[in-house]
């Protein structure tokens, strides 16, 4: 069995975008669709894989393929249900750890083969899988899977920063309100700038697409996004036919979870938004970081995490280091059994 890039015509997709700004819902109705491309239902977690180092890394394989397998994704906004990659693999789950190319020598080249295999498995030619926030890894991502697309969905900020404020919180505003918000702002800005600075150096690989045009039902926008895939336009006309929650509207607020139109954003936040667009950034050290995202986005992102949460920031490069050591010991113990 050939591995990605064999067939010149297989073009896999990430998803990508700011946070709550349409990648699962585009992910959906990729999957409604008689097109192509077989669409991703869960999180495909490239940047956590990304991260991770694997020492001995052929022996590892098939151990990594087994836990992105089985590994769970919240499939709810509450949390309250999981699903895993194998639950949409069918028969193919022993398959694909017994039948690893030998050719792989990267975990993003290994998930991007189980891919290959999931769209192989639904009959298409290809796959599109939505990620957290891959625009900021694509340039390695690239480097492992020939061929990788990136489409990007964006949102006006008001609506798409609303949304991050309260997801998983709604209807209390989180207890860490204040850097939530500014967390949500600064990684929207930095989200547009890498995006945009994508689409001019590979236009004919990366493609930003507007969740708001496409909720409003227009027909450009409808068209663009089906002639990239490619899928029939009506079928993705049916999907995006909704008014999605947080919407902004300049005189009624935001539309709440609730069906109410309600301010969610105080006037301060408000204002900040509006002089984010006009490039204007509070304070030296984040006009700094936002300025040279775009050659930096991974480490631009990691900075943010680290200034606005240094504890929880603290505990992740712990438990990073706590995962490096166990996939140490087990890359030691797979080659020793050789």
């Amino acid at each position: 069995m050939e591995w990605p890039g064999s067939n010149p015509h297989s073009k896999p997709t990430l998803i990508g975008g700011s946070s709550r700004s349409g990648k699962t819902v585009l992910a959906l109705a990729l999957g409604e669709t008689t097109g192509p491309v077989a669409a991703f239902p869960l999180e495909a977690v490239f940047h956590t894989y990304h991260r991770r180092r694997f020492p001995f890394f052929k022996t590892q394989r098939r151990r990594i393929v087994w836990e992105y397998l089985n590994r769970p994704r919240y499939i709810t906004g509450d949390r309250s249900e999981t699903a895993s990659p194998k639950d949409y693999m069918g028969p193919l789950t022993d398959q694909l750890v017994a039948n690893i190319p030998s050719s792989i020598t990267n975990q993003i080249s290994l998930l991007g083969w189980v891919l290959d295999q999931f769209s192989e498995n639904q009959g298409c030619i290809t796959w599109a899988a939505f990620d957290l926030h891959p625009e900021f890894f694509y340039e390695a991502y690239r480097k492992f899977i020939p061929n990788l697309r990136l489409a990007i969905m964006y949102r006006d900020p008001y609506s798409a920063i609303a949304a991050g404020v309260f997801w998983r919180s709604w209807p209390k505003a989180p207890p860490d309100r204040q850097n939530r918000f500014r967390l949500m702002l600064l990684l929207w800005h930095l989200s547009k700038t890498v995006s945009e600075s994508l689409t001019e150096k590979y236009p004919a690989a990366v493609a930003r697409f507007s969740f708001n045009r496409l909720c409003d039902g227009d027909k450009a926008e409808y068209s663009r996004l089906a002639t990239f895939f490619p899928v029939k336009t009506v079928e993705i006309e049916k999907s995006f036919n909704f008014v999605p929650h947080f919407s902004f509207h300049k005189e009624r607020g935001f539309l709440s979870p609730t069906g109410k139109w309600e301010n969610l954003l105080t006037m301060r936040e408000i204002e900040e938004i509006n002089d984010l667009e006009k490039g204007i950034v509070a304070g030296s050290f984040i006009r700094s970081l936002l300025k040279y995202g775009p050659q930096a986005p991974e480490l631009t992102r990691q900075l943010l995490d680290a200034y606005l949460y240094p504890t929880k920031t603290f505990y992740r490069r712990l438990n990073s280091i706590k995962q490096l050591m166990t996939d140490a010991r087990a890359g030691v113990r797979l080659h020793l059994r050789k």
